[in-house]
Parts: structure tokens; C-alpha cells; sequence
């Protein structure tokens, strides 16, 4: 996770859907604007933003087109623009502001040990 503190953006250029893709939730929770492939789970994560904090939320992860390197590009730019060191976005830096709620939402959300008492609790369901 280290890696991820060294970018002010993480990009995740995925060329097929991913069903889930803990880069993104791991990012997003330490602060990191994202830029990733649209379609799979990582279209989902960006409905839950969004539907969690609207716009300012789903900003912190652009989708582009899968295979779509000038899409990628325009995205990485724009989000570095948009980042500054009072936003946050940038190394070295605590989260805050947008980049702090969406980091406290998305480890509330997809905490690992949650994600998996939500598993294990579905399974008990069905064995009832």
C-alpha cells in the first residue's frame, strides 16, 4: 500500500472488467484521487461514491474507456490539475476535505474484515 502514497493519482488502465478491484478501494482509502477503466467492479465502486456523496464524491474516481489511451491521458490530467496539496491529493499529505470523507467512507465500506462477517453472515442465511 506504500506504493500508493508515492503518486498524487493512482491509475488503473484495466482492459476487462474486474470484479472487484481492491487498487481502487485501497487507493481511494488513503487519500488518492483514481483513474480507472470503466465496467466490472469498478463501475460499481463509482456508483456507491456517487450515490453516497454525489459529484464531489464520484470525482475522486474517473472512469475512462477500457483500451482508450487518449481517454486515460485527458482523465490523469485532469485529476492531477484538480489535486492540490489543500485538497489533500498530493504525497505527504493527510487527506482532507473531499478526499478525507471519501477515504472514511470507502473504509467504513470495504473494510476487509467487515467485507468478510457480510460473507460469512449471507452463507449463515443460507444454511438456515
Amino acid at each position: 500500500m506504500q506504493a500508493l502514497l508515492l503518486g498524487a493519482v493512482v491509475a488503473v488502465p484495466s482492459v476487462a472488467p474486474e470484479a472487484f478491484c481492491r487498487a481502487v478501494v485501497e487507493a481511494l482509502a488513503l487519500g488518492r484521487p483514481v483513474v480507472a477503466a470503466e465496467g466490472g467492479g469498478i463501475s460499481e465502486i463509482h456508483a456507491a461514491l456517487r450515490a453516497a456523496g454525489g459529484e464531489r464524491f464520484a470525482r475522486r474516481l474517473r472512469l475512462v474507456p477500457p483500451g482508450d489511451p487518449a481517454a486515460l491521458h485527458a482523465a490523469l490530467e485532469e485529476a492531477l490539475r484538480a489535486e492540490s496539496p489543500a485538497g489533500g491529493g498530493w504525497p505527504g499529505g493527510e487527506p482532507s476535505g473531499p478526499a478525507r470523507q471519501v477515504a472514511d467512507f470507502v473504509r467504513a465500506r470495504w473494510d476487509v474484515g467487515r467485507m468478510c462477517e457480510r460473507e460469512l453472515e449471507a452463507y449463515r442465511g443460507l444454511l438456515r
